[in-house]
């Protein structure tokens, strides 16, 4: 059954092209355009980094992450950004904080709306977008990377395979899987990426984004908080290892 889910979700990977909708890029070209309008920087102009931390929330950790991302030239230790520049640390930050760039995006323009560039200058930094439960999520994305290499002298790879996915949250039916994908563009077109990006398939093509994009849905369907999942997937994956796991499934589910 594992092995059919990841068939099942390469194929809709190999027809995301088909799917209508703006892609990330043109996403974020329309988003440069408005954090370029929204803090009044003349057209032709870069947007200046601070624009940009006040834009997308004035966040302290997005602060952090705006220093150890952003690339220098040169001359200026904080270079004003370009399109390329900008479309770069925005992905950048939407992974680590786990979101989608469709949906960071869509909050970044509403919130920019919502109060002037003025306002955002004179407020204090914010603690926003869930900190804790990104920290929440990226602490059970590390565990299910520990669990599935428990055992192994080999460093933890990077992402976690599809079936892994599956045998660290129980998960013994393709329907969630296969309705969190057919029903989310974007989260296609970052396993598509993941997949070209893996040709050798040394490498699971769940990142983080995409392992938080799945664990919500799945408490979203389920009707279970994130504390509550996070909680009991870690407690049942330290009862077992992954060959015990495999082991007390029926021989249909292994298929």
């Amino acid at each position: 059954m594992l092995f059919k889910i990841s068939i099942l979700l390469l194929s809709i990977n190999l027809t995301v092209n088909t799917v209508s909708g703006q892609t990330e890029d043109e996403i974020l070209r329309d988003l440069y355009e408005n954090c370029r309008m929204w803090s009044n920087t003349p057209p032709g102009e870069n947007i200046s980094q601070l624009h940009f931390l006040y834009y997308i929330g004035k966040s302290t950790r997005d602060f952090a992450r705006l220093i150890t991302y952003i690339p220098t030239d040169g001359n200026r230790a904080f270079p004003d950004l370009d399109l390329e520049q900008f479309t770069i640390l925005f992905k950048q930050i939407c992974s680590e904080r786990g979101v989608f760039v469709k949906d960071w995006a869509a909050s970044r323009k509403f919130l920019a709306s919502s109060r002037t560039i003025q306002e955002v200058a004179h407020s204090q930094p914010e603690h926003t977008d869930n900190e804790d439960e990104e920290k929440a999520l990226k602490d059970s994305f590390d565990d299910c990377r520990k669990w599935l290499s428990r055992g192994s002298s080999e460093p933890l790879d990077t992402n976690i395979d599809l079936s892994g996915f599956c045998w660290y949250m129980g998960i013994n039916d393709n329907t969630v899987l296969n309705d969190y994908f057919k029903n989310n563009q974007h989260a296609r077109e970052r396993m598509e990426y993941n997949y070209r990006n893996n040709l050798n398939l040394n490498q699971g093509p769940i990142d983080f984004t995409l392992y938080c994009g799945v664990f919500r849905h799945i408490c979203s369907i389920n009707g279970d908080s994130l504390e509550d999942l996070i909680a009991r997937r870690k407690n049942e994956a330290a009862a077992r290892t992954v060959h015990e796991y495999i082991m007390s499934l029926s021989p249909e589910e292994r298929d």
